[in-house]
C-alpha cells in the first residue's frame, strides 16, 4: 500500500513545479523585452527638445502656468492632462533631461505592461502560457517614437495606464466606489492626450449598466447610476470649454467623404502594430483585416453580452468593451484626419500604443470564448501578432531611428559649439522645430542655457 501511495504522489510532485513554468516564462519575457526596450532608449535617445516638444513644455516649463492650466492645456487637438502634471513633478528632479525622460517614459509602459497582466488574472485567476501575449504587445519596440523622438507622457504610456485602470474599475462589487474610481479614472483619461475617446464610451456603458442591472434594484443604485452617467457627460462636455478645433494636417475635409476607404487604413494599423509593415501592402493588408476582423467580433460579441450576459459576468464585458471601443474610436479618427496622407500614414510609431490596447481587448475576449477551438484560433493569430510585433525594428524603421538619431546629436553639438540655430539646421541638414520664431525657439534656448535645463544639463 505504500509503495502504491508513493506511486501516486509521485505524480503529484512532478506537477507541482510545473505549475510555476508559465510564471517563469511570463517573468523571463518581462526581463528580456525590459531589458531590450531600456536598450532602444539608452541607443536613441538623445538629450535635446525636438519638435511638438518646444510647443507643450510651454504650460510646465517656459512659462508660468497653474496646475489647472497645465492640466488642461490644449496641443494639437487634445490636452496635456496628467502629463503635464507629471512633468511639472518629475522634470525639475532630472534638469528636463530628454534621456531621463524616455527611460521614465519606458518604465511607465512596462508599469502598463504588468497592470495590463494583473487584469487579465483579475478577470481570469491564474496565468497561463498564452499569457505571454500581454508583455509581448505592451512592450514592442515599435512604441519608438513616443520613447525616443518627441516624448510625451500624455501620448501612449498614460492613456494606455488609465485605460487598464478604467477596466479595473468596472470590476469593483461596491457600486458606491466602482462609479467613484471609474469616473475619476474617466476625468483623468479624458483629459490625458488621446484618452479623450473613452469620453463617449463611458456614458453609453453607464446607459447599459442601468439597463442591465440597476433598474430593477433599489433606488439607491438607481439613483447612484443616473449620477454617474450625468458626471460622465459634464466631465466630456467640460472638456470642450475654451476648446479650439484643430486637425493638425491641412488636408483633412470636414466630412468623410469616403468611408469604405478607412476599414483599409485601420487594417494596416493592425498590420504595423503586429510587425508587418515590411511587407508588401497586398499581403500587410491581407494580414491586418485578418486582426481587424477578430477585432470586430471581439466589440460586437461583447457588445451583445451587455444587453444578454448575467450579472455576474457584465463587468467582465463592460471592462474589456470599454478597452475595445476606446481603441475603435481611436482608430477611426486616425483613419478620418490621416487618410488625405496616404495608406502609410497607417504605419506611423505612435498610433501603435492605441492599436495594442485593442489587440488586448481581443485576447481578454478570448479568453471568454467557451468553444475551445474558436479560443485557441483567436488566440494563436493574436500570439502571431504579438510575436512578429516584438520583433527587433526592420530596417525601415531601424534607418528611421538612425536618421534622429544622428541629426538630433549633430544639431545638438553645433549648437553647444555655435549657437547660431540656422547656422546648424544648415550644417546639419536637419531641424529640431520647423519654424524657429513661431515658437521662440531662440528665446527657448537662452532659457535653458540660463537654467542649465535639457542640453546644457551638465549631469549627462
Amino acid at each position: 500500500m505504500e509503495t502504491k501511495n508513493q506511486e501516486i504522489a509521485s505524480p503529484r510532485r512532478q506537477d507541482g513545479p510545473r505549475r510555476y513554468l508559465p510564471v517563469f516564462l511570463l517573468l523571463g519575457a518581462y526581463l528580456l523585452l525590459t531589458t531590450r526596450l531600456f536598450v532602444l532608449i539608452s541607443r536613441d535617445a538623445v538629450n535635446i527638445l525636438f519638435w511638438d516638444q518646444w510647443d507643450f513644455d510651454d504650460a510646465t516649463l517656459f512659462q508660468q502656468h497653474s496646475l489647472w492650466q497645465m492640466f488642461r492645456w490644449q496641443h494639437g487637438w487634445h490636452r496635456q492632462g496628467l502629463g503635464a502634471l507629471l512633468q511639472k513633478v518629475a522634470e525639475p528632479c532630472i534638469h528636463w533631461n530628454g534621456r531621463s525622460e524616455a527611460f521614465l517614459i519606458g518604465v511607465l509602459f512596462v508599469v502598463v505592461s504588468v497592470l495590463a497582466l494583473l487584469l487579465k488574472v483579475r478577470l481570469y485567476g491564474g496565468v497561463g502560457y498564452s499569457d505571454v501575449v500581454v508583455p509581448l504587445l505592451f512592450l514592442s519596440p515599435l512604441q519608438y517614437e513616443t520613447l525616443v523622438w518627441s516624448p510625451n507622457p500624455s501620448q501612449g504610456a498614460l492613456p494606455l495606464l488609465l485605460a487598464v485602470l478604467y477596466g479595473f474599475s468596472w470590476l469593483i462589487r461596491t457600486y458606491s466606489w466602482k462609479y467613484t474610481c471609474m469616473l475619476i479614472v474617466n476625468f483623468f483619461l479624458i483629459y490625458s492626450g488621446f484618452g479623450i475617446f473613452i469620453g463617449p464610451v463611458t456614458p453609453v456603458l453607464l446607459a447599459l449598466d442601468y439597463y442591465a442591472n440597476t433598474r430593477h434594484s433599489a433606488a439607491r443604485h438607481r439613483w447612484g447610476t443616473a449620477g454617474a452617467f450625468a458626471i460622465s457627460i459634464a466631465s466630456l462636455a467640460s472638456f470642450f470649454v475654451g476648446y479650439g478645433f484643430t486637425m493638425g494636417v491641412d488636408c483633412p475635409a470636414p466630412a468623410p467623404k469616403n468611408p469604405l476607404a478607412y476599414p483599409p487604413f485601420i487594417a494596416l494599423m493592425f498590420a504595423h502594430a503586429g510587425g508587418f509593415r515590411a511587407l508588401s501592402l497586398p499581403l500587410a493588408s491581407l494580414l491586418g483585416s485578418v486582426a481587424l476582423f477578430l477585432f470586430l467580433v471581439a466589440l460586437a460579441s461583447t457588445t451583445k453580452g451587455l444587453f444578454t450576459r448575467r450579472s455576474d459576468q457584465w463587468p467582465r464585458d463592460a471592462a474589456i468593451a470599454g478597452l475595445l471601443a476606446y481603441s475603435a474610436i481611436f482608430c477611426l479618427n486616425a483613419s478620418y484626419a490621416r487618410m488625405c496622407l496616404g495608406l502609410a500614414a497607417a504605419a506611423t510609431s505612435r498610433y501603435t500604443p492605441y492599436v495594442i490596447l485593442g489587440l488586448f481587448g481581443v485576447y481578454l475576449y478570448a479568453l471568454s470564448i467557451r468553444r475551445p477551438g474558436v479560443r485557441a484560433r483567436f488566440i494563436l493569430v493574436l500570439m502571431v501578432f504579438a510575436v512578429f510585433g516584438a520583433c527587433p525594428l526592420n530596417r525601415s524603421d531601424t534607418s528611421n531611428n538612425d536618421i534622429f538619431n544622428r541629426g538630433k546629436r549633430a544639431w545638438r553639438e553645433c549648437y553647444l559649439a555655435r549657437h547660431d540655430i540656422y547656422g546648424c539646421n544648415a550644417v546639419t541638414n536637419f531641424k529640431i522645430y520647423p519654424h524657429p520664431e513661431a515658437t521662440h525657439l531662440q528665446e527657448k534656448l537662452d532659457f535653458l542655457e540660463r537654467n542649465h535645463l535639457n542640453l546644457y544639463d551638465n549631469s549627462q
